[in-house]
């Protein structure tokens, strides 16, 4: 994962040759859990606490926005599995709606009228206040990662115009990536995750269009009761596990790197 991404320990000035890609900046205030200096490790180390950060920032703002598309995510609950160990973790569904009139697979469309109109959408800001979209060869004024467009296009993703334009599509890619490419625990490979959904083993499962989406009068999605002979919709449900390493002299905790 932390090869696709670019971390900037320290602010960059705009120019030919800088390192920084088109995408979305995300300051270390707005990293859950990791400070600015955790921004110089590296390898699985840095990965391990940017799964962390991008995970629990994920599964907070959507438990305060519950946006279109994604039923409530869960937090497993921490389970022992040695001394001062634990393992937890963040189950994601996302919801695709697919259209056989044309062949499109998208998220839910968010309602064009009624008093749920602007409801169901999610903001680089409601996830991380401060984020910015940087241009290629921009500036970083302060550390963080950015995460590249090209990383979010090629898992079927869409760039908002702006950090407070819906994000939906964005997000759902980030979490695909996020299952296809962080690196998981083995006898020979060291890492925080545990475990995750195999990404080759992804079965989508088929789900009744709800009745409150094509409400007459007030719906909470962007379609009609006209549209049902064509739609289908589907779910994905993902899973990413990691294990922490609690310290009781200092009272912290920290993701915990190693081999099975």
């Amino acid at each position: 994962m932390i090869t696709y991404l670019s971390v900037f320990p320290n602010s960059v000035g705009a120019g030919v040759g800088n390192g920084v890609p088109a995408g979305l900046w995300i300051g270390a205030n707005d990293l859950i859990g990791l400070e600015s200096a955790e921004l110089s490790d590296t390898g699985a180390i840095l990965e391990g606490k940017l799964a962390y950060a991008l995970l629990n920032s994920l599964y907070e703002a959507m438990m305060q926005t519950t946006p279109l598309g994604f039923p409530e995510p869960t937090k497993l609950q921490p389970f022992g599995v040695g001394i001062n160990k634990f393992t937890e973790g963040v189950t994601f569904g996302i919801l695709r709606m697919l259209d056989i009139r044309n062949g499109s697979v998208q998220l839910p469309p968010a309602p064009t009228f009624g008093s749920n109109l602007g409801v169901g959408k999610i903001t680089f800001e409601d996830i991380w206040p401060a984020s910015s979209l940087v241009a290629s060869e921009g500036a970083v004024a302060n550390p963080g990662v950015i995460i590249p467009n090209s990383v979010i296009t090629s898992y079927g993703g869409t760039v908002p115009s702006t950090v407070s334009d819906d994000a939906r599509e964005w997000v759902a890619a980030l979490i695909v990536f996020l299952i296809h490419r962080i690196g998981i625990r083995t006898a020979s490979t060291a890492s925080a995750i545990t475990r995750r959904t195999d990404p080759l083993a992804v079965r989508p499962t088929g789900l009744s269009v709800p009745q409150e989406y094509y409400d007459a009068g007030n719906p909470t999605a962007g379609i009609t009761s006209s549209d049902l002979p064509f739609l289908r919709l589907i779910r994905e449900t993902y899973s990413i596990e990691y294990e922490v390493l609690v310290n009781p002299d200092t009272q912290t905790f920290e993701v915990n790197i190693a081999t099975t």
